[in-house]
C-alpha cells in the first residue's frame, strides 16, 4: 500500500491558513482540520469535557454545553490557562488525527493545525511543514471581522500564540498571505506542482 505524503499546515489566527487549506482541497488534497476535530471533541468527548469543567469550572458552560467564547476570553488573556487547556485537548486531537492518517488512501494529506508545533506526535508524522504568515495589521482586521471581536481582543489573541517569526524559522516552506489572493493561490499551486 502506497503511503501518503503528510504535510503539516500551520499559521497564526488571521494568517489565511484556512484559505490555503481550501486551495489545497480544490486540487484534491485531503484536509484534516484540527480545529474541526477540536470542536467535535469539545462537543461530545465526556472525558475531555470533565477535565475542562474541573480546571475552568462550570462558569465556561451554559446549560451543560461548553461556551467557547467564555473559555476563549479566559485562555487568550492568560498564558497559563491556555497551556492547561492545550494539555487537555492536544492528546485527544492527536489521537484522532493519527487514526485518520493511518486509514487514509490519499496521495497527499494536509494536517491543518494552528498549534502544530505544540503537538509532537503530529510534527513527527509530517514529511514537510508549511507555514502561512501575514502582516499583523492584516491579521488583526481579519480576526476582528471574522469573529466579531474588537481589534484589541484580536491583538490579544495574536499575542497569546506562537510568534509568526518562530513559525517561519521552523517551517520547511512559508507562504505570505498579505491580501493578494492571486499571488497566494499561485504560490500554493506551484508548490503542488500543478
Amino acid at each position: 500500500m502506497k503511503q501518503s505524503k503528510v504535510i503539516g499546515l500551520t499559521g497564526g489566527s488571521g494568517s489565511g491558513k484556512s484559505t490555503a487549506a481550501q486551495i489545497f482541497a480544490e486540487y484534491g488534497v485531503q484536509i484534516i482540520d484540527a480545529d474541526k476535530i477540536s470542536h467535535e471533541i469539545t462537543d461530545s468527548d465526556a472525558t475531555v469535557l470533565a477535565k475542562i469543567r474541573e480546571r475552568f469550572s462550570e462558569s465556561v458552560f451554559e446549560n451543560g454545553i461548553l461556551c467557547r467564547k467564555k473559555l476563549g476570553k479566559i485562555v487568550f488573556s492568560d498564558k497559563q490557562a491556555l497551556k492547561q487547556l492545550n494539555s487537555i485537548l492536544h492528546p485527544a486531537i492527536a489521537e484522532k488525527i493519527l487514526a485518520i492518517v493511518k486509514r487514509s488512501t490519499s496521495d497527499i494529506i494536509i494536517i491543518d493545525a494552528p498549534l502544530l508545533f505544540a503537538v509532537k506526535e503530529l510534527v513527527e508524522i509530517c514529511d514537510e511543514i508549511v507555514a502561512v504568515c501575514a502582516p499583523e495589521d492584516v491579521r488583526i482586521n481579519r480576526i476582528s471581522a471574522r469573529d466579531g471581536i474588537t481589534k484589541e481582543e484580536a491583538k490579544m489573541r495574536i499575542l497569546s500564540q506562537v510568534p509568526q517569526e518562530e513559525l517561519e524559522k521552523k517551517a520547511d516552506v512559508v507562504f505570505v498571505n498579505d491580501g493578494d489572493i492571486g499571488k497566494f493561490r499561485s504560490e500554493i499551486v506551484g508548490y503542488l506542482g500543478k
